[in-house]
C-alpha cells in the first residue's frame, strides 16, 4: 500500500455508495461530464466481459474439434469487441483526466476565495501543515477518484454482477455455488469496519501532526538554532514520527488480514467452481466448449470483488479528503458582507469608535472594554499602551478582519457593516509589525499594494519608503527575489518594503502597527518624514511605543486595559504626569540601558581589538 492511500481508514462496504455520493457533491458542476465517464466506464467493462467470454469460447471450440472456418464470426466479434473497446478506453481515459484536473483547478480556487473570507480569524485557529494538505493533497485526491478510482468502482458493480448473469446462463448451479465466495468477499472490510475506523482515524492524526511539526520546525529553524533547543525539536519530531509509524503498523497489519481473508475467499470459489464446472461437462449437464467460458467468467466475477477492498480504501481517503474539503467550505465566516454596495455619496474619511467591545473567543476575556475615539480626516492619530491593551486589536476591527461584540466601527458616520468588505479595504492602507514577503521578486512584493501600477508608480513608492538605496544594491535589483518570507532581507528593509506597498495603494485611510518597530534611528527619521507626506488628507493612525514616533503623532490616544486612559497631545499628556507621562519615561529608560549596552559592547570589542 502507498504511503498516501495508508493515510484513511478503510471504508465498510456498506458505506461505499454513500462516499461516492458525497464526492460527487463537490464535483456538481461538473456532473454531466462525469456521467460520460461513468457510461462509457460501463460500456468498456461490458465490452471486457464480452471479450473474455468470447475469447474463451473460442478455446472451448477449438478444444472440441469445431473447424476454424466454423469459428470465423466468433473471431470476428472477438476483434470487434477488442478493438472497440481499446479506443473507448483511451477515449475515457483522455475525458476523465481532462475532467480531474479542470475540477481541481477550480475546487482548489474556491478553497483558496473560502479561506480569505475566513482569514484571519479561522486561519490562526488552524496549523499551517493542516490547511496546505486540505490546499494540495486534499484536493489532489480528486483526481485519483475521477480518472482512477472511479472506473474502477464502476468495474466492481458491472462486471461482478454480469458475470454471475452470465454464469447463470451456462448452468444456474454455477451462480449459485460462486454467490456465497463472493458475497463473504464483499462483506470482509465490514468485518473489521470498528478497528478501521479506529485505526485509520488514529494515523491520519498522526499524519496531520507529524506534517505539521516538520513544517513549525523548518520554519521556526532560526529560534531553534538561536535557542539551542535542536535536541527539543528533534525529541518532537521523533515522537510525533514514531507516533506516526506504530498507527502506520497497527493499520497495515489489519490491512493484511483483510487481503488474506479475501485471497482464501477468492481460492475457495475458484475451486468449487471449477471443480462444479467439470463435473456437469464431464455428466452432460454442460457443453463442454462453454467450459473454459464458466472459468473466465468465475475470475472475472472476483477480480473486482478484489479490487473493491482497494477502492474502498481509496474511496475512503478521498471522501475523507472531500469532508475536509466541505469543513473548510461550510465554516461560517466571522465577518460576512450584509450589503453589495458602499452608502451613497462621497465617504469622507472619519474613523469613530463606539463603545466598541470585543473578545477573540466566547471563553477567553475582553480585550475591548467600551472603547471611544475619533480620528479626522488628515490627522494623525498615535495609539499607545501597554502590551495587551487592545492597541492592535483596533486596528484589526478597523480592517474589519473581526466584528465588534457591541459597538460599532463607523466611517463617515457609517457602520462599517454598511460597506462591503472588498470596498472597505481598498479604503485602507495597512503596514503591519510582522511583515510578511512572498517568495517572488521585488517589484511584485510592493505591487501586491495594487496589483495595476506601473514600474514608474512601483519605484516612486518604494523611493518614498526609502528603500531604493537598498534595493538597487540588490544583486537582481528589482528582480530579485526574496526568498520565503522575505529572509534575505533585514528586518528594517521589511518594513520599507510594506511601507512601499502602503504608498502605493494611495488609501484615504492609512494604519501602521508598529511599522518603524525595527527601523534604524536614521531610517526612522526618513520613514516618519515620508509617513507626515502621505499622512496629509487622510486619516492615519499609528500603533507606536517609540516616543520619537508618537511625539510626531497630532494627537495620542492611550489604551490600558481595553479602555481610552488618556486622550491629547503628546506635550499636553507628558504635562499631566498621568499613565501616559509614565509610560514614556519607562520607555525613555528602556532606550537609554539599550544605548549603554550598545556602547558598552562596541567599546569592549575595540579594547580586544586593539594590540
Amino acid at each position: 500500500m502507498s504511503h498516501e492511500h495508508s493515510t484513511h481508514f478503510d471504508l465498510p462496504v456498506g458505506q461505499v455508495f454513500r462516499k461516492v455520493r458525497v464526492i460527487d457533491r463537490l464535483l456538481t458542476s461538473y456532473h454531466m461530464d462525469l456521467w460520460k465517464v461513468k457510461i462509457a466506464s460501463i460500456v468498456i467493462q461490458v465490452l471486457g466481459i464480452l471479450s473474455a467470454i468470447t475469447g474463451a469460447y473460442l478455446v472451448g471450440s477449438v478444444i472440441t474439434g469445431v473447424s476454424v472456418i466454423d469459428l470465423w464470426p466468433t473471431i470476428g466479434l472477438l476483434l470487434l469487441f477488442t478493438v472497440t473497446q481499446f479506443g473507448l478506453s483511451n477515449l475515457n481515459t483522455y475525458w476523465s483526466h481532462v475532467i480531474a484536473f479542470r475540477s481541481l483547478a477550480e475546487i482548489r480556487k474556491a478553497l483558496y476565495q473560502k479561506l480569505d473570507e475566513l482569514a484571519p480569524a479561522y486561519v490562526i485557529k488552524q496549523r499551517s501543515g493542516d490547511l496546505a494538505r486540505s490546499a494540495l493533497s486534499d484536493v489532489n485526491l480528486l483526481e485519483l477518484y475521477i480518472a482512477h478510482t472511479l472506473p474502477e468502482f464502476l468495474q466492481a458493480i458491472v462486471v461482478t454482477p454480469l458475470a454471475l448473469i452470465f454464469l447463470g446462463l451456462i448452468h444456474w448451479s454455477l451462480m449459485i455455488a460462486l454467490a456465497p465466495f463472493l458475497i463473504a468477499a464483499i462483506t470482509v472490510p465490514d468485518w473489521f469496519a470498528r478497528r478501521a475506523e479506529a485505526q485509520g482515524k488514529a494515523h491520519r492524526e498522526s499524519a496531520g501532526t507529524m506534517s505539521a511539526d516538520v513544517i513549525d520546525y523548518i520554519q521556526g529553524m532560526r529560534e531553534v538554532v538561536a535557542f539551542g533547543a535542536v535536541k527539543l525539536s528533534m525529541n518532537r519530531l521523533d515522537a510525533s514520527q514514531q507516533k506516526y509509524s506504530d498507527t502506520y503498523v497497527a493499520y497495515e497489519s489489519r490491512s493484511g488480514m483483510e487481503r488474506g481473508a479475501g485471497d482464501a475467499l477468492l481460492a475457495g470459489g475458484m475451486v468449487v467452481t471449477v471443480a462444479l464446472g467439470g463435473w456437469l461437462s464431464i455428466m452432460g449437464y454442460m457443453d463442454v466448449a462453454l467450459y473454459p467460458v464458466a472459468a473466465v467468467l468465475t475470475a472475472m466475477a472476483f477480480s473486482p470483488v478484489m479490487h473493491l477492498l482497494n477502492i474502498a480504501r481509496q474511496l475512503s481517503q478521498t471522501a475523507a479528503a472531500t469532508d475536509r474539503v466541505f469543513g473548510i467550505m461550510n465554516t461560517q465566516p466571522s465577518v460576512v458582507d450584509r450589503v453589495s454596495a458602499p452608502p451613497e455619496g462621497p465617504i469622507t474619511p472619519e474613523v469613530c469608535f463606539e463603545d466598541v467591545r470585543f473578545r477573540y473567543g466566547a471563553e477567553l476575556p475582553e480585550v475591548l472594554k467600551g472603547v471611544n475615539l475619533k480620528v479626522s480626516p488628515g490627522e494623525t492619530v498615535a495609539l499607545v499602551g501597554p502590551s495587551g491593551a487592545g492597541k492592535s486589536t483596533c486596528t484589526y476591527l478597523l480592517l474589519r478582519l473581526w466584528d465588534p461584540a457591541e459597538g460599532s466601527v463607523r466611517i463617515d458616520g457609517h457602520d462599517q457593516r454598511e460597506f462591503p468588505q472588498e470596498y472597505l479595504r481598498d479604503m485602507i492602507a495597512y503596514v503591519p509589525q510582522d511583515v510578511y514577503l512572498f517568495n517572488m521578486s521585488v517589484k511584485e512584493n510592493i505591487r501586491i499594494g495594487r496589483s495595476d501600477a506601473t514600474e514608474t508608480e512601483i519605484k516612486d513608492a518604494a523611493r518614498r519608503a526609502f528603500a531604493l538605496d537598498f534595493i538597487e544594491a540588490l544583486p537582481d535589483k528589482w528582480d530579485t527575489v526574496l526568498g520565503e518570507r522575505g529572509t534575505t532581507l533585514s528586518g528594517g528593509q521589511r518594513q520599507r518594503i510594506a511601507i512601499a506597498r502602503a504608498f502605493l495603494k494611495n488609501a484615504p485611510i492609512l494604519i501602521m502597527d508598529e511599522a518603524v518597530s525595527s527601523l534604524d534611528t536614521e531610517s526612522e527619521v526618513n520613514v516618519r518624514k515620508a509617513i507626515k507626506e502621505i499622512s496629509a488628507g487622510r486619516t492615519t493612525l499609528i500603533v507606536a511605543h517609540r516616543p520619537s514616533t508618537i511625539r510626531s503623532a497630532d494627537r495620542v490616544i492611550m489604551l490600558a486595559n481595553g479602555k481610552v486612559e488618556e486622550n491629547g497631545t503628546f506635550d499636553e499628556l507628558i504635562a499631566a504626569n498621568g499613565a501616559f507621562s509614565r509610560l514614556m519615561a519607562a520607555q525613555i529608560i528602556t532606550q537609554m540601558d539599550h544605548k549603554t549596552t550598545t556602547q558598552t559592547t562596541t567599546k569592549m570589542t575595540v579594547q580586544r581589538a586593539t594590540p
